[in-house]
C-alpha cells in the first residue's frame, strides 16, 4: 500500500511492505491499513501527488516474487483511491496519464482502477482506469467503496482463475 498526498510513502508492517489478509492474520492485517490510513488522512496536506503514488505502484511490482506453479509473477490489481485533482508533479508532472501509458506496456498483467471521492477529478480517473486496463468508480459512500472493492476482488480471482485454465 502506498499512501499520498505532497508526498509518497510506502505502508509496511514491521520489515515487510507485504500485508497479509487472509487466514489468521486477516483481521490484524485490515485494522493496520485502516489505521495508517487514518492517521495519513489527518496529515494531509491538500495536495494530490498521483503521479508519484501511481509511479511508485509501478516500480513496487518488481518486488513481487515470480509464482513458482506458473513460472511468473502473479497478475496484479492496483486500485488508487483519491478525493482530489492531481496538484503536484515534482518531476514526473502533475498529470498522471503519461505515468500509466509509460508502464501499462511493461506490465501486461496488471490492471489499474481508480476510485474518486468527494471532489475527485471524475474525468482523468476514468481515462487512468481506461489507460490502465481497468476502470473507474465515483464513491458516494463507504457502502459502495466497500462493494465495489468486493466486485473487483471476485472478478479478478474470475479472470486469473479463466487465465490459469488457457496457460
Amino acid at each position: 500500500m502506498i499512501t499520498f498526498s505532497g508526498d509518497v510513502e510506502k505502508f509496511s508492517l514491521g520489515d515487510s511492505q507485504v500485508i497479509s489478509c487472509v487466514g489468521e492474520t486477516k483481521k490484524a492485517g485490515i485494522e493496520s491499513i485502516i489505521g495508517h490510513v487514518v492517521q495519513k488522512t489527518a496529515e494531509s496536506s491538500g495536495l494530490t501527488f498521483l503521479s508519484g503514488a501511481l509511479n511508485e505502484a509501478y516500480l513496487s511490482l518488481d518486488n513481487f516474487e515470480e509464482n513458482p506453479v506458473i513460472k511468473k509473477r502473479n497478475p496484479t490489481m492496483v486500485v488508487v483511491l483519491t478525493d482530489g485533482n492531481p496538484n503536484k508533479g515534482n518531476g514526473l508532472g502533475v498529470n498522471p496519464i503519461p505515468v500509466v501509458r509509460s508502464n501499462v506496456e511493461e506490465h501486461p498483467d496488471v490492471v489499474l482502477y481508480a476510485i474518486g471521492l468527494g471532489e475527485a477529478d471524475r474525468l482523468m480517473l476514468r481515462r487512468v482506469g481506461e489507460i490502465g486496463r481497468g476502470g473507474s468508480l465515483m464513491a458516494d459512500d463507504l457502502e459502495t467503496l466497500i462493494d465495489f472493492y468486493d466486485s473487483l476482488a471476485q472478478n479478478f480471482q474470475m479472470v486469473v482463475k479463466m487465465k490459469k485454465k488457457e496457460e
